[in-house]
């Protein structure tokens, strides 16, 4: 349901300029103006087309569903009309294969009820035991500043709590490792954005970080895993191996890209 807001007041929100980079040219299509704000450019759509609309962006035609409304539909998926995988997997697929996000309709459930197992209430309460003294921890360390930007602390500070509390290892890292696997991490997310699309690393290209902040992520959990977990996870991987895996939607099924 969307909040009734006075157009006047929703002006008032957040106005892009105008779209810098624009260009309409074969392949490139919105994708230089798409790079340079992604933010605007869809508050560009969202006031020139309404909720739903085609963009040319990265080499694809892509539909754009954007305010409450869309956004609801997309998301709840109560037809299961979307699927994450065609998307998703254009855009990160080589840096979180077989991602969870990546996946879709009786698979994702598949594995989403496994993974449920780390959230009954006994291990979210243990998390939080875990976590409030390193969130005080962290935030006692901010000092008053003029200077000092709140969003970027933030992310910093719980990249450092899922390091330290979901993923483990943090008590094994050397110092800056920690630092490393977040940028790492960051890296990764930010390949969506990506316009050169090669997994050659290269320090120049959201891929190329993103595919060298993969195998640093791969060679962290290598390294801080223990050999008991690996070992078990092994045998979980064979069993789950010989197990029938679960239908998967249907093919037919269309995607929020095409």
């Amino acid at each position: 349901m969307s909040i009734a807001l006075d157009p006047r007041e929703r002006e008032k929100v957040f106005q892009p300029p105008a779209a810098p980079l624009a260009s309409h040219l074969p392949i490139i299509g919105g994708t230089l103006e798409y790079v340079d704000s992604p933010l605007a450019t869809m508050f560009r759509r969202y006031r020139q087309h309404g909720p739903v609309s085609d963009l040319h962006i990265l080499g694809q035609t892509w539909t754009a569903m954007l305010g409450p409304d869309a956004c609801q539909i997309a998301l709840q998926n109560p037809d299961k009309a979307f699927a994450n995988g065609p998307g998703w997997g254009y855009l990160v697929g080589p840096f979180f294969d077989r991602g969870l996000m990546l996946l879709d309709f009786a698979e994702h459930k598949h594995y989403r009820t496994l993974m449920m197992e780390a959230f009954t209430r006994p291990r979210l309460e243990g998390y939080t035991r875990t976590l409030a003294p390193l969130v005080d921890e962290g935030i006692a360390a901010w000092r008053p500043d003029p200077a000092f930007q709140i969003y970027p602390a933030l992310k910093s500070h719980t990249l450092d709590l899922a390091t330290s509390v979901f993923m483990g290892g943090a008590e094994l890292a050397e110092p800056g490792e920690i630092e490393r696997v977040n940028t790492a991490f960051v890296d990764c997310v930010l390949a969506a954005n990506g316009w050169v699309r090669t997994t050659t690393p290269n320090p120049f290209t959201k891929w190329g970080r993103a595919a060298r902040g993969r195998r640093i992520l791969e060679d962290f959990s290598a390294a801080t895993c223990p050999p008991a977990a690996r070992t078990r996870a092994r045998t979980c991987s064979r069993s789950c191996a010989r197990s029938p895996t679960p239908p998967v939607g249907s093919t037919t099924t269309t995607s929020s890209t095409r």
